[in-house]
């Protein structure tokens, strides 16, 4: 609770890349609703297929709300509460016998994706969990409606942010293997009945469906795209991974080089 009403306590809450969503929800919102826009005469919307709308609507829809002094404050609020939740569900949906509430969630919600306010990305990765949660606890009764809603929520981290999509789907195959393939094996080594492998070709025909459409529109994207795709450089990418996600500033406080230990603990 504290956490989402920090944003709050200040009255200008201001990060490094909201005031740049805010305003192009702003323009885009004034050049589908309103006739006579004046940023019609300067914006146009472009014919290049992207993926990162999420922000934008969610952006222009809050600050019909609480007008555009305020929208980053509720996306800021709105961000942490759905990260909250959806990353409880996810944990009930692995475990249903244990309690989904945890201090550790804390950390993961404020990290330096919010406050710097690469909101695609956080609102994306807030979306992934409960997305993943509905596949594991629905996987092994699907059908034609919950395939539906799954397909649906899995283009609609596309449109959110691509990588969170991509995520989504990489921790569905894998509840899909752990259920199927790697259950299975452990529980012949315990003499135990394991499923039957026509139930794990019908839970990958299911996955495949549900994956189709949004691969349908990844691949209308990357052939629509005229942005070269850059090489990165895997061995510093490795030795740096997750070594920002805490900073808020510099030095040995704002690198929270002490909260690492603490949530190891």
């Amino acid at each position: 609770a504290w956490q989402a009403a920090l944003p709050w306590t200040v009255k200008n809450y201001v990060t490094q890349d909201g005031p740049s969503h805010l305003y192009n929800a702003v323009v885009a919102k004034g050049l589908l609703l309103e006739r006579g826009s004046p940023y019609a005469g300067i914006y146009a919307f472009e014919g290049v297929r992207v993926s990162n709308w999420g922000t934008a609507a969610i952006f222009g829809a809050l600050s019909s709300i609480f007008g555009a002094n305020h929208a980053e404050q509720a996306v800021a609020s709105l961000c942490v509460i759905l990260g909250f939740f959806s990353l409880a569900y996810f944990i009930r949906s692995i475990d249903p016998k244990g309690s989904p509430w945890s201090p550790v969630l804390n950390f993961l919600l404020c990290t330096y994706f919010l406050w710097i306010g690469f909101y695609n990305f956080y609102l994306g990765m807030a979306v992934m969990p409960l997305l993943a949660g509905y596949y594991i606890r629905h996987m092994s009764g699907m059908n034609v409606k919950k395939a539906a809603i799954a397909a649906f929520g899995l283009a609609g981290l596309f449109f959110i942010h691509a990588l969170t999509m991509a995520l989504a789907a990489l921790t569905m195959g894998v509840a899909w293997f752990w259920a199927y393939i790697a259950s299975p094996l452990l529980l012949r080594r315990g003499r135990q009945a394991a499923a039957p492998p026509r139930e794990a070709l019908r839970a990958a025909a299911w996955l495949g469906a549900i994956a189709a459409p949004t691969v349908a529109l990844a691949l209308i994207f990357m052939t629509g795209s005229q942005t070269e795709v850059g090489r990165g450089d895997p061995a510093s990418a490795w030795n740096s991974f997750g070594i920002g996600v805490f900073n808020s500033a510099g030095g040995r406080t704002g690198g929270e080089f002490l909260l690492y230990p603490a949530m190891f603990f």
